[in-house]
């Protein structure tokens, strides 16, 4: 299992557009494996994932600016890296919100949302989370969430002068 979070892990960083490097700070929370990652000893962000039964995997990451990244990696993206679509997400029953998401991997696609966004203090609170891609609607279970948030938050918090 360690070994999986470490090569989601791995993809997060393409979140940030950082190349590989030491990761440090290493939590967990839940379901949630996350770490501060750092680029010639520069803080470049922090990133957490949870892998779900239905062979997706959820990540979010918070870069020094504090603006946050949210991915999807998943076998059934199949979008080339650099094109964008417009995928719906759903918090439990909420209004539906369109958010672009570009693909920086074959099987990932990330969207990114301000320090502040009202969506993120939703999330939070949710329960569970629908997203379109394509031709699946993986639902995902949101349990721990405002907890690894939390915990995601204090990582890049501790480590965003260094």
């Amino acid at each position: 299992m360690k070994r999986v979070a470490w090569i989601g892990l791995a993809l997060v960083l393409a979140l940030a557009g950082a190349a590989p490097a030491a990761a440090t700070g290493e939590f967990t929370s839940g379901r949630w494996t996350g770490a501060a990652f750092f680029e010639r000893e520069r803080f470049t962000h922090c990133a957490m994932l949870a892998p779900y039964v239905s062979r997706w995997k959820l990540l979010f990451s918070v870069d020094r600016a504090g603006e946050v990244s949210l991915g999807l990696f998943g076998e059934k993206v199949e979008m080339f890296p650099g094109f964008s679509a417009s995928i719906w997400m759903q918090i439990d029953n909420d209004p539906v919100v369109i958010r672009a998401f570009k693909a920086v991997r074959m099987q990932l696609v990330v969207t990114k949302f301000p320090a502040d966004a009202d969506w993120i203090k939703r999330l939070r609170k949710g329960k569970h989370l629908k997203v379109n891609v394509g031709t699946r609607v993986p639902n995902f279970s949101l349990d721990g969430i405002d907890e690894a948030l939390t915990a995601l938050l204090a990582c890049a918090a501790k480590y965003r002068d260094a």
